[in-house]
């Protein structure tokens, strides 16, 4: 059984954010099992202990009110710190996004490499999205074009010739945020989910 413990946080810490955030703080445990496809990671402990592969337990895990695992207990304080609330349909890597004011705004989409709040006005993330001109205003664009022209020029004066046609595979869509890349804007709460639930995946 492999135990690991995060941060030791005191029964008030643990109220306040649980309030906060909608999440809870517990004990994390799960078990790799054997499976007829391969083996397979299960919440549930198996009835039939030779199946088991692997036990792990983690302590002062933040999780969803179904169990799914989110993070750690620093991830929670994350989320207390930014008004972010769990998003129970997509637990692990989306997160409610709220005003100062407590009014739910948008929905931010997260992985340890970056995440994005996306509102209504935003687009919606398109992965596949080659960005066009005619999508943007005149102004947006010619900034983002100065910048990546910036950017090659910049690499290539240093001689870093790998940073330069990196920044060329990337294209313009390396300098525009997360929040504009697509094709449609975000007209409802729904899709701004959904434009989070994108990035997630992207980033994963």
């Amino acid at each position: 059984m492999e135990i690991k413990t995060n941060d030791s946080p005191t029964f008030e810490e643990i109220a306040i954010i649980e309030k906060a955030t909608g999440g809870l703080i517990k004990t994390h445990e799960w078990w790799v099992v054997k499976g007829v496809d391969g083996n397979f990671t299960t919440r549930q402990k198996p009835s039939h202990e030779e199946d088991i592969v692997h036990h792990g337990v983690l302590e002062n895990s933040f999780v969803s009110k179904e169990g799914e695992y989110i993070g750690d207990f620093k991830q929670a304080k994350w989320y207390q710190k930014h008004k972010l609330k769990v998003y129970e349909p997509y637990a692990h890597g989306v997160a409610e996004a709220y005003t100062e004011n407590g009014d739910l705004e948008g929905y931010c989409g997260y992985t340890h490499r970056g995440a994005q709040i996306f509102r209504i006005g935003d687009r919606l993330f398109d992965e596949l999205y080659e960005p066009k001109e005619k999508d943007y205003p005149a102004e947006q664009w010619a900034g983002w074009v100065k910048e990546y022209n910036d950017g090659i020029a910049k690499a290539e004066a240093e001689g870093d010739t790998w940073w330069a046609d990196d920044i060329r595979n990337d294209g313009i869509s390396r300098y525009i945020p997360f929040k504009l890349r697509g094709s449609k804007v975000i007209e409802t709460l729904e899709e701004a989910a959904q434009a989070a639930i994108n990035l997630s995946k992207h980033l994963s």
